[in-house]
């Protein structure tokens, strides 16, 4: 009976081992779940996430480079000051030409005539200085990283850190009075006194360069289609492709000192010395010109709803021109107008004269309130955050208005 016994147990578990190794057969169970955790001191790999690409665009500041933004329409997200009271000046070697910029700390950065470029503190107070070497009268533009970029006379494009520190420059062969621009790709543009429009890239190194017939003093402008507006003194308006090819030239009365600004709708309005102010459609497009009674200087800034362009001119006056090219309204200084007008949220104007005043208007013509300097003002205003008015003068001083 054992030895039957035995016998039995043995087919079962042959039987068995045929059974569990056959193909096709299941797994046998896992193990209870409390045996198949991890022990209590186990801890995951984190997951490495790649770091983010950098970005070289322009900063998300409230006033970033000169007109504030690509298209130039010197139009600030704030009300500016309602007063001419003043919250701080700050004194440097010799005029200032150059328009500010301003970061998101609120830092500000402009060139000056004492060769000198400056990062002035919100309540004024200095940060830093550079000596350039030669006078620093573009204005600058900054970068999302908070590198800053300026032209000066001495033929050269610098590139600042945040800190102070020149991080590269750019030769070219005369003066850098233009002022640069930082596309969304981050390609920086700026014009030159030896007739080309240059293209570098976020290191310094260049992508092109265009060569125009003349001077180019004006700062380009970038429509919401990347295509780049600039005049030069030999009286074309030029646009040109993202790839520095020229798409189109349009030929005006005389030079051409005035940056453009461009309009949602990719309308372009320039100043001559012809004493126009022109509009141009697409592909250069010729659609109406205003005649002031003076050259046109200063660079037109757009109101809020794009309507109204304003503009200096030589006669004195501040021109505000409808969309259709109709006059509205002028307003008389006493002298020239090179500043171009800084326009805050409600329409409001501010911009400078030659006859030493800075002016506040309402989006009418009227005025709302002037202050008085001792020498002229060719300085175009920024607006920065809490509606603080900066604005640099012939008399050396950075000024700043606003509430108390």
């Amino acid at each position: 009976m054992y030895k039957g016994l035995k016998k039995l147990l043995c087919a079962a578990a042959i039987f068995l081992l045929v059974i569990f190794f056959m193909p096709g057969c299941s797994k046998p169970p896992a193990l209870d779940s409390a045996e198949n955790e991890e022990p209590a001191d186990y801890t995951a790999a984190p997951s490495v996430m790649p770091p983010p690409e950098p970005d070289f665009s322009l900063a998300d500041s409230s006033w970033p480079m000169y007109g504030h933004d690509l298209r130039h329409t010197h139009n600030s997200p704030y009300e500016g000051p309602d007063t001419s009271n003043i919250l701080w000046e700050f004194k440097t070697g010799f005029q200032i030409m150059s328009s500010p910029c301003i970061d998101s700390k609120g830092n500000l950065y402009f060139g000056s005539g004492d060769r000198s470029f400056y990062c002035l503190g919100p309540g004024g107070g200095l940060k830093w200085k550079y000596h350039v070497g030669d006078c620093v009268n573009a204005s600058p533009a900054l970068r999302k990283d908070g590198v800053i970029y300026t032209g000066a006379n001495n033929n050269r494009l610098l590139a600042f850190s945040p800190g102070g520190k020149v991080l590269w420059t750019y030769n070219t062969d005369d003066w850098v009075v233009s002022s640069p621009v930082i596309t969304n790709e981050g390609i920086l543009l700026f014009g030159c006194n030896d007739d080309n429009l240059y293209a570098l890239d976020h290191n310094g190194e260049p992508v092109w360069k265009f060569e125009a017939e003349d001077k180019i003093l004006t700062a380009p402008a970038v429509s919401l289609e990347g295509n780049i507006y600039f005049g030069s003194e030999d009286g074309f308006l030029y646009c040109i492709g993202y790839n520095g090819k020229l798409l189109w030239k349009y030929k005006a009365g005389d030079c051409i000192y005035s940056s453009p600004s461009v309009s949602e709708e990719g309308t372009v309005y320039f100043g001559s010395d012809d004493a126009g102010l022109y509009a141009l459609g697409a592909g250069g497009k010729f659609l109406w010109k205003y005649n002031a009674d003076g050259y046109l200087p200063g660079s037109p800034s757009l109101s809020p709803d794009e309507k109204t362009i304003y503009i200096g001119s030589e006669d004195g006056r501040l021109y505000a021109v409808g969309s259709n090219g109709k006059g509205k309204w002028t307003y008389m200084t006493r002298y020239e107008v090179y500043s171009s007008p800084a326009v805050d949220k409600r329409g409001h104007i501010y911009f400078g004269s030659d006859d030493g005043f800075i002016y506040a208007l309402y989006d009418t013509g009227r005025l709302k309130w002037q202050y008085r300097t001792t020498r002229y003002i060719e300085s175009s205003p920024v607006i920065g955050p809490g509606g603080v008015l900066y604005i640099g003068g012939e008399d050396h001083i950075m000024r700043a208005f606003g509430k108390k």
